[in-house]
């Protein structure tokens, strides 16, 4: 659905909606294996192999109490207790800036050898581990960890965080910290960065056509008519200007802003046919396909939407944090001139996007005392600011981090909303339970929508519930 991937960074998947989940790794089981993934061992000094765990198979949510009883000989011997760590999706400069970070806290915790896992090919390096067994004790994530939990292969995190007077979990963003929650409670996750989506608007576009700026309470009305009077129809692709671009990836929540929904995946429930879904739905098509203040794929003449509003061929579009990075490359080169808002409001309310990464610790681990340091560690402000804030990246879920970068932007003017963004964010329907089936029955219903094969929502509503009811149902 959404044109690229952009960089195989962290930030590319927890931006883009194109990711499978763990339900395509698992399923692909019988791949040809990927080269192992190479340790760093920090400090770097040879430790003992971590011992010999359980195939993940095999894992269940064991108590704290009970996984601290069965630690190692090596540990209880005052040894140094190996906590292998698996970080995907980082580049070059995040894994020579983490290697030293990992260095650095081993040597305050001179009991605990955290062996850093940072594969090139990280999706092939991991189903590869998983399907042979290989055990890891802490995971940073790249994908949804949701197949993981309901396999019994996470351990709560509960229990450990409760006995940490240290961990300030209110220092996160609360609308983040109770996402990998199962139905009793247990919490198999704990939010490290993140992505919402936001709207960047060219200032100079709307100056120069005379149109009012955007308020902090417009509305998706106030949009398209703010759009009509910026879209000029030059008869040529390469050089008309629209008013506002919109990602496919991005459709679930603006729908949602009308109240409606795309998926309930606990209920196994088709919602595309929900009144308030078919207006939202028909309202975004009309932007395309009735008041063309959108482009059409063949009118975007091969851009992207970075490029798109860094070339300013649109006055508007959606995108998530990183969008700023590129547009201020923009600002400084050749003086795009910007700000940036909030999602409009819709009929229902104002809604974003919000796609957080993962941090967990495997239930096999023996030592789950150990890896919830580890783990504590890669949720540190020491940590986040140097890997997510002086090294750009998408930003950090502990909010204290997340201020400190904010606060360092001196442009766009109205740079406190990247701060309240996710106060309006909802968790994506492909990154919850059955999220690589939904999605891979849903984008063919969209892929009518985006290449102007169907514009009537209601055809296309009736269309996706007929094909979601029927994964459901197969899916039991």
């Amino acid at each position: 659905m959404e044109s690229e991937i952009r960089r195989l960074t962290r930030r590319s998947f927890i931006s883009a909606g194109l990711f499978a989940g763990a339900g395509a790794i698992l399923a692909a089981c019988g791949a040809t294996p990927a080269p192992a993934a190479t340790a760093t061992s920090a400090p770097a000094a040879t430790s003992a192999p971590a011992a010999t765990s359980a195939p993940a198979e095999a894992a269940t949510n064991t108590p704290v109490a009970e996984a601290t009883a069965a630690a190692t000989p090596a540990a209880a011997g005052g040894q140094k207790v190996v906590i292998k760590v698996f970080e995907c999706c980082w580049d070059g400069e995040h894994i020579d800036a983490g290697k030293k970070l990992y260095a650095a806290w081993a040597e305050q915790h001179p009991n605990i050898d955290p062996q850093v896992y940072w594969p090139p090919d990280w999706e092939n390096n991991f189903l590869t581990a998983m399907a042979s067994g290989e055990q890891y004790d802490v995971i940073f994530w790249c994908m949804s960890p949701w197949k993981f939990m309901d396999e019994g292969k996470m351990l709560d995190l509960n229990p450990l965080i409760e006995a940490d007077t240290s961990f300030d979990q209110n220092d996160f963003y609360a609308d983040m910290r109770d996402i990998w929650l199962d139905k009793q409670g247990h919490r198999y996750g704990w939010p490290t960065n993140y992505a919402t989506t936001l709207m960047y608007w060219n200032t100079k576009m709307f100056a120069d056509a005379g149109v009012n700026p955007p308020t902090d309470e417009y509305t998706w009305d106030d949009l398209l008519q703010m759009a009509q009077k910026l879209t000029k129809d030059t008869g040529d692709p390469a050089t008309m200007k629209f008013g506002y671009l919109f990602r496919p990836v991005d459709l679930e929540h603006m729908v949602q802003s009308f109240g409606g929904n795309f998926v309930d995946p606990d209920a196994k429930r088709c919602d595309f046919e929900k009144p308030e879904s078919v207006q939202g739905l028909q309202f975004f098509s009309d932007l395309i396909y009735k008041y063309k203040v959108s482009p059409q794929q063949a009118q975007m003449a091969g851009q992207d939407e970075v490029a798109m509003f860094a070339s300013q061929r649109v006055a508007m579009v959606s995108l998530p944090e990183w969008g700023l990075d590129e547009f201020l490359k923009a600002h400084k080169e050749s003086g795009l001139e910007f700000d940036v808002l909030l999602m409009p409001k819709g009929p229902a309310k104002r809604t974003t996007r919000l796609r957080p990464s993962a941090s967990s610790i495997f239930a096999s681990t023996k030592n789950p005392k150990e890896a919830w340091e580890v783990q504590k560690f890669m949720l540190s402000p020491e940590y986040e600011k140097r890997l997510m804030v002086e090294i750009p990246e998408s930003p950090p879920a502990r909010i204290s981090v997340n201020q400190y970068k904010v606060d360092q932007l001196t442009y766009p003017k109205n740079k406190a909303d990247f701060m309240e963004s996710p106060k309006y964010g909802i968790f994506p329907y492909y990154d919850k339970r059955y999220g690589k089936e939904m999605q891979d029955t849903i984008n063919p219903i969209l892929d009518l929508l985006f290449t102007g094969k169907e514009k009537d929502m209601k055809a296309l509503a009736a269309k996706a519930c007929q094909d979601i009811n029927a994964k459901f149902a197969e899916i039991g």
